[in-house]
């Protein structure tokens, strides 16, 4: 590694350091350039992007809290009555704990199911490894196949 490199700075020919078709350049303009600077530059190119999946990620979740505290909508009163309502009653505490108990079940089936298979994968080779993949990619081709023959 150069001294240049271990310091922050471009190699010779990378972030304006002097190169062989510089020809007569004065000592200030021939010093490289740290990297530190370029590289925050170049993340500035991120933002917009960045901006615009935040968007669309975090704006429709804000939309929605505010229709459900009554910020948005029709004229009931701000405020967080309807989770007060919701939370309250007996009726939805009953769906709420059958739908909580539900996922666990099913996220401990998938657990016991996926991680032995996957590890079946990662072993295998060749025609058996293709099998295993067939046999858990199948299921996700079903929906496509109803839809063309339906």
């Amino acid at each position: 590694m150069a001294a240049t490199e271990a310091h922050g700075f471009a190699p010779e020919g990378f972030g304006g350091g002097p190169t062989a078709h510089d020809g007569d350049r004065s000592s200030e303009a021939a010093r490289p350039r740290p990297l530190r600077r370029r590289a925050d530059r170049r993340s500035l190119l991120l933002v917009p992007g960045v901006l615009l999946l935040l968007a669309g990620l975090i704006g429709p979740i804000l939309i929605l809290l505010g229709y459900s505290i009554g910020l948005l909508g029709d004229d009931t009163p701000a405020g967080f009555s309807r989770y007060v309502e919701v939370l309250g009653d007996s009726f939805y505490q009953g769906v709420m704990l059958r739908t909580l108990r539900m996922a666990a079940i099913i996220t401990v089936v998938a657990l016991l199911l996926g991680y032995p298979l996957a590890l079946a994968i990662a072993r295998s080779t060749g025609f058996q490894r293709t099998l295993l993949i067939a046999v858990v990619v199948t299921p996700l081709l079903t929906n496509i196949v109803v839809r063309s023959l339906g």
